[in-house]
């Protein structure tokens, strides 16, 4: 497998989200209870709709596909004062990053459920300084260990970009608000519909990676906070059960915001990002069709001094 084959594997989608709409008063509520108090709304499969549901989805998308442009022609809600607030309190929460050392790695795990019952583990090893080499663990049940973790370099001409982030790539990027909000606009321009949806999926998608460091992490963070459009859902909890907020984004075209709000909680809402606003971490996602939940993830990333040595002998491919 070459390491563009396993980029694809690994890459996540990218539709954006569009989210329930609350007053000020009602978000600022839901915000305190989320940040302060355990949670109770783990995330759970959807069964599928009756055929006189699925009748009525279809014809809503018709009507909704036709309010369509008003989103695409970037006529987008400000981001939620709720959101923004959640934004802005993980930014000041983020844990300052130890100070990096030559050998050390970033360890990311990703548990992913799917609606038809699949589970798979991904690790991935990447260097937290410069170019090294990252080990990538593919882990399903039934699938042997030593066929199971592959290996690619991290460096040379691949400078890295804001869904692969590598060392290189966040050594350029500014450290103020402003320049990295300037950079990540015009490095996303014309990959989305619309301009802020862009902005936020890519941005979300460098957060996921976890590859930045504690003062980067806080900063994109706080251009979120800025981005047109960001929507927050409160009482959220990852498939392991840990606390979050989940941030969307209305960039799925009138549909998915028409029929998210026609349907209500569980509606066509796309993809949801899952954030522990007391740290600052990306702690999952959630991507939902017609109405019920189809893929759920949870994340954890540490810093760790070496790759198991196990792990480097059985890698692919081997020396």
């Amino acid at each position: 497998m070459n390491a563009s084959t396993l980029r694809q594997r690994l890459r996540a989608g990218d539709p954006a989200p569009s989210a329930q709409q609350y007053s000020d008063a009602e978000a600022t509520r839901l915000l305190n209870e989320i940040t302060s108090s355990p949670t109770t709304n783990v995330v759970k499969m959807r069964r599928p709709m009756t055929r006189g549901r699925r009748i009525a989805v279809a014809a809503a998308i018709v009507t909704a596909l036709a309010l369509s442009p008003v989103i695409k022609f970037g006529l987008q809600p400000p981001i939620s004062a709720a959101a923004a607030e959640a934004l802005l309190l993980a930014a000041d929460s983020v844990v300052a990053t130890p100070e990096l050392h030559d050998g050390q790695y970033w360890k990311v795990t990703t548990e992913q459920w799917l609606d038809d019952g699949r589970e798979t583990t991904h690790i991935m090893y990447s260097p937290a300084m410069g170019q090294g080499t990252s080990y990538v663990g593919i882990l399903e049940p039934g699938i042997a260990p030593e066929d199971s973790w592959y290996r690619h370099h991290v460096g040379g001409d691949f400078m890295g970009n804001w869904q692969e982030p590598n060392p290189a790539f966040i050594a350029t990027l500014p450290r103020d608000v402003a320049g990295l909000r300037a950079q990540l606009y015009r490095d996303t321009e014309g990959h989305g519909s619309t301009a802020d949806g862009s902005a936020f999926t890519y941005a979300m998608d460098f957060l996921k990676a976890g590859h930045a460091d504690s003062e980067i992490q806080a900063l994109v963070l706080r251009v979120v906070a800025t981005i047109p459009g960001v929507e927050i859902s409160t009482d959220v909890k990852t498939p392991d059960g840990r606390s979050g907020v989940g941030l969307q984004h209305a960039e799925l075209l009138g549909a998915y915001d028409f029929l998210g709000h026609l349907f209500g909680e569980g509606g066509l809402r796309g993809k949801e990002i899952i954030l522990d606003a007391k740290t600052g971490e990306v702690i999952g996602e959630r991507m939902y069709w017609l109405g019920r939940v189809v893929f759920a993830s949870s994340k954890s990333r540490e810093l760790v001094n070496a790759v198991p040595a196990e792990i480097v002998k059985m890698a692919w491919p081997r020396d």
